[in-house]
């Protein structure tokens, strides 16, 4: 889990989804010190230099994981900043190994790559992925996003950025967002307007029970939204599927 922060927060948020998994695999935080005043244009700039300095790390501690015999598969939740980072690093890593001939799936043995609430320019991050077709290195890529994320929105302001990637809607369909979606196909985009407002919009990805559920029955399952998962999704238009803002009912069950 790729994330700037301070170090408990992650790693609580982690102990939490793998108690609700099952208890399944390996748990394993990865964070990088971080400004405490991210609100802030000082304390933003700051995150953001520290994160492109930790690229490097996060590729050496991706090979190590990788390495390792006994390790079957490796899940990537990004979040934040950390989206960032983490698609660097698996940005760097892919143009390594299929330099060499290699196949980046499964040298990294990656399943799921997960960015929640991803803090990237659309237009830039849109370009990295298609140039060097990252959408196809791990099983799946999945990206969470809400248009009600207020951190975003003060990223855009702070950076004059159009759109952030974790600001992706069901709702946008400008001539202009669709063509950069376009190029962006077998990606999920599930979009989390269940998310609310404040503070609490950013982290939606494991504070919503509906969110959370679904995350980690990814992680757990493999499985990709369709119509096994019809109580918890709405299928929309362009790859975008959006969580019920009802779920869960008390009649509905939990089917990823």
């Amino acid at each position: 889990m790729a994330r700037g922060s301070d170090f408990s927060s992650p790693t609580y948020v982690m102990a939490g989804l793998w108690h609700f998994m099952g208890r399944c695999g390996v748990p394993v935080v990865y964070t990088w010190p971080s400004s405490g005043t991210g609100d802030s244009l000082g304390g933003y700039d700051y995150n953001r230099e520290s994160s492109d300095f930790t690229v490097y790390h996060l590729k050496q501690f991706l090979r190590l994981l990788a390495a390792c015999p006994g390790i079957e598969k490796v899940h990537i939740i990004a979040h934040s900043r950390g989206t960032d980072t983490a698609l660097a690093a698996i940005r760097e890593l892919n143009i390594e190994i299929r330099a060499s001939g290699g196949n980046t799936r499964k040298v990294l043995k990656l399943g799921c790559f997960v960015l929640a609430a991803a803090d990237m320019d659309l237009e830039v991050s849109t370009q990295r992925v298609s140039a060097e077709r990252l959408m196809q290195v791990p099983e799946q890529m999945v990206l969470y996003v809400s248009p009600t994320d207020l951190r975003l929105r003060l990223a855009s302001f702070f950076f004059g950025s159009k759109d952030r990637l974790g600001q992706s809607h069901v709702g946008d369909r400008t001539p202009r967002r669709a063509e950069l979606l376009k190029h962006l196909p077998g990606i999920q985009f599930i979009d989390a307007r269940v998310a609310g407002s404040g503070r609490g919009s950013h982290f939606y990805f494991y504070d919503h029970p509906a969110v959370s559920s679904d995350l980690i029955l990814l992680l757990r399952d493999n499985h990709g939204p369709g119509p096994q998962m019809e109580d918890l999704f709405v299928s929309e238009a362009d790859g975008f599927w959006r969580i019920d803002q009802d779920y869960p009912a008390s009649d509905q069950g939990t089917h990823r």
